[in-house]
This record gives structure tokens, sequence and C-alpha cells, in this order.
């Protein structure tokens, strides 16, 4: 899944379209115990307040890439919900 965004690039310092592409979040093997820990509880309370497919949901990350100098951001993605830091 890839879409275009208009955002301002904290590299470049301009108002540019940045490429959004939906990937699954770090693998369990690639995680350190308290991040797997952390990851477990998040989607377990979140499956018990939405459902079982929520907590998968959540296991997504947002890669934005700007369009004028190629700087990546990782955002945490949870479908229409904007989860910007």
């Amino acid at each position: 899944m890839s879409k275009t965004e208009l955002r301002k690039c904290k590299a470049c310092n301009l108002e540019t379209e940045h490429f959004k592409v939906i990937t699954p979040s770090a693998t369990p093997d690639k995680m350190d115990k308290k991040t797997k820990i952390k990851t477990f509880i998040f989607a377990f309370i979140a499956s018990k307040g939405a459902g079982p497919l929520s907590g998968f949901v959540e296991l997504r990350d947002a890669h934005l890439i700007c369009s004028h100098c190629g700087d990546k951001i990782i955002e945490n993605y949870r479908g229409d919900i904007d989860c910007s830091t």
C-alpha cells in the first residue's frame, strides 16, 4: 500500500510530498525483550476493547519518504488514525 501526503520535512525544511508505505512492524526476533512485552500487552489490551483483529492493526509501521531529499520517517500506523510523533 503506497500513497502520498503533503508534510513538512525536518531534514530539508520544506513542505513536500512524502510517499507513505505501510509495512509490518519489526519482527519479534529483531525486537528486544522490553519491546516484545510492551507490544504484546498493547495488542492484548487493544483486542479486548475493539475485537481480536484490532491488536494486529497496531503492529504496522508507516514509512514516510520525502520526495525532495529522500529522508525517511517511521511512525506507528493504526489505519486512518494519524499517529505522528
